[in-house]
């Protein structure tokens, strides 16, 4: 009999403790039958609803779902009732009393009294603050995606040890590569010149919070290089530890190219100022004397020299303009693919039936080599050997030799006499008016160089009584 008391006492102690756990977990529980009346309640599925036990019980639990959802839960529901497997976790939306609708993540078994009663047990969590957070967190998601991929300025995320892990569409479309191509990649094999001791440095600076903005060139897949403006900053985790960086690339060609154009009108503009200022005004000068002798009667032979001066004057204003509107022609003309090695091997045998006194070499070591530049690219090669030509030694063993290599993408183009005219040239080497007065042919030379975004250089050499006078001409390499 004290057993019996016992387990009577045991029970009813355990029904208690579960009733207490059942009325006030954290999850919602409710018991449904058959009939889809709902049969049981705890206090926090109640809260769920916002309703109270008694305007639960024996209703449809129908009533409590949230249209978006109904279709889906009824169907499991059904699925259940006929002892189907499914996924016993789900989410679905239901109806609160006056907070609308709420997410709840839902866990469902099947009870049986042994009886072929089945009842639906299920079990209530509510994720709806977390369903707005996540739904907050990939909107951001989707618009930083968005403001990243659509904007105009190439953006990469390097690692702590310099290597891209992310690049937008408009750095791939920069650099010519896929995403993929690019992610992994160095970054010392993307920023021409930049060494693995570099990247350390840059890395250094990042690590001590350091951002920086700077002019680079990005290589293209293709080889080429990419003027650009890099902003790179650096990214630390919660903890405040560097795991690496961001850099915003700007392509400046289209800026690089106006700032030249610009510089080109500038200089032109110089030019015509220069000309006017030194050859007419000179030959305007001479007018002036020959016309006031003149005007003091003077006749004869003297009178007649005079007039000699002054159309002589006349006739070289009239050169100098020419040489203006060919100058301003050279700065309109467009610039295609043309063939150096071509245009060096017909100018240099022309220059041979002309010169025949003067001894020629020419030694070709490419072919093929395809330059950007116009019409006025075998001019600029004349211009250069008949420069040679006329300065080079004159005592019947003058020599000129010409020679176009390649080196580093560049092709260079040499052209070297035995004349000593370029002893003096540092000093005169930066093209003001008395360079062009005494070399007018180089002067426009040196423009058309720059025109096709080459270098000019002069150099003097003296070994003993052999001198050597050479201009280089460097282009770059198209093919």
């Amino acid at each position: 009999m004290a057993s019996i008391d016992s387990l009577d006492s045991y029970l009813s102690h355990s029904k208690d403790a579960i009733q207490k756990i059942l009325l006030y977990t954290t999850e919602g529980i409710a018991v449904i039958g058959e009939d889809e009346t709902v049969e049981y309640v705890n206090n926090r599925l109640c809260q769920l609803v916002g309703r109270p036990q008694n305007e639960i019980l024996g209703q449809s639990f129908k009533n409590f779902i949230h249209p978006d959802s109904r279709e889906t839960v009824f169907g499991r529901f059904n699925d259940r009732l006929r002892g189907e497997a499914g996924d016993s976790l789900y989410r679905m939306r239901i109806l609160h009393s006056s907070k609308g609708a709420r997410d709840v993540q839902v866990r469902t078994n099947i009870l049986t009294n042994g009886r072929n009663r089945i009842r639906i047990l299920a079990q209530l969590v509510d994720i709806t603050d977390e369903m707005r957070i996540m739904q907050a967190l990939t909107e951001s998601t989707l618009k930083f995606e968005t403001l990243v991929d659509t904007m105009n300025e190439g953006l990469g995320v390097i690692d702590d040890k310099g290597v891209f892990v992310h690049a937008n569409a408009a750095l791939c479309t920069m650099l010519g590569y896929t995403e993929n191509e690019l992610v992994g990649k160095p970054t010392s094999e993307v920023l021409h010149g930049l060494t693995t001791e570099r990247v350390f440095e840059k890395i250094r600076k990042r690590i001590a919070g350091i951002s920086s903005r700077y002019e680079t060139h990005l290589i293209h897949k293709s080889g080429k290089l990419i003027p650009a403006l890099s902003s790179a900053s650096p990214i630390f985790n919660d903890d405040g530890e560097y795991i690496g960086s961001f850099a915003v690339f700007m392509d400046t060609s289209v800026q690089m190219t106006v700032k030249k154009q610009l510089q080109h009108a500038r200089d032109r503009a110089l030019l015509y100022l220069d000309y006017m200022n030194h050859d007419i005004r000179n030959h305007l000068q001479e007018i002036q004397v020959a016309a006031e002798l003149l005007k003091t009667g003077t006749t004869g032979d003297w009178a007649n020299r005079l007039l000699g001066d002054i159309l002589n004057a006349v006739s070289k204003s009239t050169e100098v303009i020419a040489e203006t509107r060919a100058i301003e022609e050279l700065a309109q003309l467009p610039l295609t693919d043309r063939l150096l090695d071509e245009a060096v091997r017909e100018t240099v045998l022309a220059a041979i039936a002309a010169f025949d006194d003067i001894h020629f070499q020419m030694s070709m070591q490419v072919a093929g080599a395809k330059v950007l530049a116009d019409d006025y690219l075998e001019i600029l090669i004349s211009d250069l050997v008949a420069n040679a030509c006329k300065h080079c030694s004159n005592d019947g063993n003058g020599a000129v030799s010409i020679c176009l290599t390649r080196s580093n993408g560049m092709y260079e183009l040499y052209v070297r006499d035995n004349g000593q005219w370029a002893s003096n040239w540092d000093k005169e080497s930066s093209f003001d008016s008395t360079v062009r007065s005494r070399y007018p042919i180089l002067h426009l030379a040196h423009r058309m160089v720059r025109k096709y975004s080459g270098t000019f250089e002069v150099a003097f050499n003296s070994k003993n009584t052999s001198h050597e006078s050479c201009v280089k001409i460097t282009l770059p390499s198209r093919s």
